[in-house]
């Protein structure tokens, strides 16, 4: 709780109403209901995600084209027909029988019941549908394609976000239509029936594993700056000592990585987590990981490993096990790769006048820091050496290591050995280079490693900065491609400046604007001082008078992988439950997800599917995938809890908590008042309160948001109205 001298915090919510994604006629279909429609693929692991989907929503299609057609050729079911479809389905069933013979009275009373009018409404669509599919038959051959999508095409409008695309790829401005696309995919649609795919083997050193490690290092490095540089004060090193501490680590985790790699290039048996990943493709997404990671890969021969690679927590290496190319069966997937391509095409052209004009109007903007390298490429002996190509590639190493501070005796090595060099030009901020390599060579260059070894597709790159460039105007034939990343396009607005402000003088004016400032005194601070304990008895007590507050429904804690690719949440699910270290997989491949995870949760409060699945698990164990959000979770039950009173020792801490709180909210209120009651001028503040609790905020619109205190609404014109250094005429809670 937190008690401040201006303001109060107002927390808001809101809900989002299910979605129209297709249009059959006059029928709309709702994302809810394809949810539901795809309810009925549960279970059946042979389908993709996106097979479910289209399968579901081509089911909901055909459905309501049917129903649009019987609309418009007025095909109805009357009530004798509907009575006569309930007597054939279930008036053998007692409950609507009398003396062993159907009572209509009992139908009538089913019919006009909540429950009895949605089956008897679903019933009613059943015939419908299988009546006007018998005059449709009548009236056509279904065989007929033309008719068929011609009908399709005048009656339904898809939301493509649903069906075969992204919404975000149809999110663009071009001229276009469908049966310039249709000539474009049969020209194409070859080039796209297999897709590369790569397999890995990961292993990732963690930051962590030397927080202790370099604590002693870290200490006698900062002494030793003491000693010689006597700006630096002894007593204020806590900045110092985290970046130095930081780089330690780094350093030590990739030494540690590439002692790693080396073992297991050597094939030695150590005791290192290794994690094999299912066939992935370029488009997919190794979790919330740098998109460098699968690039790269695909660049690398099979066997090869990986440079250690920067992530959040530590380093990671991967080695390419296997590559192969895989047929695609989904034709969906093979139409969003083409659409995607056929776009990229239409809006570079649409784009590039448009493009360049701005460039080079606005070419400041696009100055970043550059290095001009040599790169040597070290691939095969020649054809008639006898030396091996291993041992061809290590004497070039061996060599270009051992001169690379000489450009002189570089350049006679690649002469000597009649090598293929060039030079670049590597961007080492804002845009991407032209190749892996280069890119890979920019990495290294932010590190200050001038000169090394690029492993390429069974060859070495080497390198060397030859030239830096602070300032650089990279070429625009270059970087074309990547500027729609960087330009903000907006439409020109023809009203003349001056008759726009004549029309809007108000928006002009200076708004009323306010600088605050207070002082926040939080329960959190006064709980963390208590010295105050509270004995077992006391809450006891306290448990024994509230206890049918703690009543709980059946519950489960767990958590969870969630995953967008089926094959790869099977290959999850598998190294969970032999035992890999679950937070280096989730690390790796999972994605984030709004469902809650690590918490005691009634089995009711939860989506069907997923209270379904931890119902049937033991604890401690792993499910299968299971289809959820647009994608695939691999759920983890931690433990089951029955339905009943939560015992005094699991309550026991929570008791003791809420105690605490209570006695440091009040001691945060009383401090507060003191304060309020002896001050009268915001001057005053520092004779009671030490000065790091004070906040002032920044002279700012008095519409908008405050630091630390948020919305003012409720208290704007009070405050507007006030002197400057006035105190506010009360303590908010």
């Amino acid at each position: 709780m937190k008690y401040i001298f201006a303001i109060i915090l107002i927390i808001c919510s809101s809900f989002v109403s299910a979605k129209i994604i297709a249009e059959v006629g006059v029928y709309k279909i709702t994302s809810s209901e394809l949810q539901e429609e795809m309810e009925n693929y549960e279970g059946r692991q042979q389908y993709s995600y996106s097979t479910i989907r289209q399968l579901s929503l081509t089911n909901l299609i055909d459905k309501y084209l049917i129903k649009n057609y019987a609309l418009e050729k007025r095909i109805y079911i009357d009530d004798s027909e509907l009575e006569a479809f309930f007597i054939h389905q279930v008036g053998d069933l007692p409950r609507f029988q009398t003396n062993g013979t159907y009572d209509r009275r009992k139908f009538l009373n089913f019919k006009n019941s909540i429950s009895g009018s949605k089956v008897i409404n679903a019933m009613k669509d059943e015939i419908l549908i299988t009546k006007t599919k018998t005059i449709l038959e009548k009236s056509f051959d279904v065989s007929d394609d033309k008719l068929l999508r011609q009908y399709f095409i005048e009656n339904t409008k898809i939301d493509l976000g649903y069906a075969i695309i992204d919404k975000q790829d149809v999110d663009f401005e071009i001229e276009t239509s469908p049966e310039e696309f249709e000539r474009y995919y049969k020209r194409h649609k070859y080039k796209y029936n297999k897709e590369e795919k790569i397999k890995l083997n990961i292993f990732i050193v963690l930051n962590e594993e030397f927080k202790e490690t370099v604590k002693p290092i870290v200490s006698r490095k900062i002494t030793a700056m003491i000693l010689t540089d006597n700006t630096i004060n002894a007593e204020d090193t806590t900045e110092l000592r985290k970046k130095l501490t930081k780089e330690e680590i780094q350093k030590l985790t990739r030494q540690k990585a590439l002692q790693v790699t080396e073992l297991l290039q050597a094939k030695a048996n150590i005791a290192q987590t290794i994690i094999e990943t299912s066939y992935l493709s370029r488009n997919d997404k190794l979790g919330e990981l740098p998109e460098i990671i699968l690039n790269s890969a695909f660049e690398l021969d099979e066997g090869q490993f990986s440079e250690p690679i920067s992530i959040e927590k530590g380093y990671l290496v991967f080695k390419v096990i296997d590559k192969k190319k895989i047929t695609r069966k989904d034709d969906q997937a093979v139409a969003k790769a083409i659409w995607l391509d056929y776009i990229t095409e239409e809006i570079n052209e649409t784009n590039n006048a448009v493009q360049r004009q701005y460039f080079e109007e606005n070419f400041e903007k696009f100055i970043i820091p550059a290095v001009v390298v040599t790169k040597v490429e070290i691939s095969n002996p020649s054809f008639f050496s006898s030396t091996s190509k291993e041992e061809y590639q290590q004497e070039l190493k061996y060599l270009l290591e051992r001169n690379a501070d000489d450009e002189n005796q570089i350049a006679r090595i690649v002469n000597g050995y009649n090598l293929s060099e060039s030079k670049e030009i590597i961007y080492l901020e804002k845009f991407d280079n032209s190749s892996i390599v280069d890119n890979m060579i920019a990495i290294r260059m932010n590190r200050d490693e001038t000169w090394g070894f690029i492993p390429i597709e069974k060859k070495y790159i080497f390198y060397k900065a030859l030239s830096f460039f602070p300032e650089f105007i990279p070429s625009y034939k270059k970087i074309s491609a990547q500027l729609p990343e960087f330009i903000a396009y907006s439409k020109e607005d023809s009203t003349k400046f001056n008759d726009y402000f004549d029309s809007h003088k108000r928006d002009f004016r200076t708004p009323d604007s306010l600088q605050i400032g207070g002082v926040v005194f939080t329960a959190q601070n006064e709980f963390n001082r208590l010295e105050q304990t509270i004995s077992d008895n006391e809450l006891k007590k306290t448990y024994d008078k509230r206890m049918n507050e703690f009543y709980r429904e059946r519950s489960v804690k767990f958590n969870y992988i969630f995953l967008r690719d089926f094959e790869l949440a099977e290959t999850i699910s598998e190294q969970a439950a032999k035992g890999i270290d679950v937070s280096l997989l989730e690390m790796i491949f999972g994605n984030t997800n709004s469902l809650p995870k690590n918490k005691i949760i009634p089995y009711d409060d939860l989506p069907r599917q997923i209270s379904s699945s931890l119902s049937k698990i033991n604890s401690g164990t792993w499910s299968q995938p299971i289809s959820y959000d647009n994608g695939w979770i691999v759920l983890h039950k931690i433990q089951g809890y029955d339905a009943g009173i939560i015992s005094f020792a699991e309550i026991k801490t929570e008791l003791r908590k809420e105690a605490l709180f209570s006695i440091a909210d009040s001691m945060a209120f009383n401090k507060a008042k003191v304060v309020f009651d002896s001050t009268r001028y915001f001057a005053h503040l520092s004779e009671y309160v030490e000065e790091p609790e004070i906040f002032i905020t920044e002279f700012q619109d008095a519409k908008d948001d405050f630091y630390i205190l948020g919305d003012i609404s409720n208290y704007r014109t009070e405050l507007l109205r006030m002197w400057n250094n006035e105190k506010y005429s009360g303590i908010i809670r």
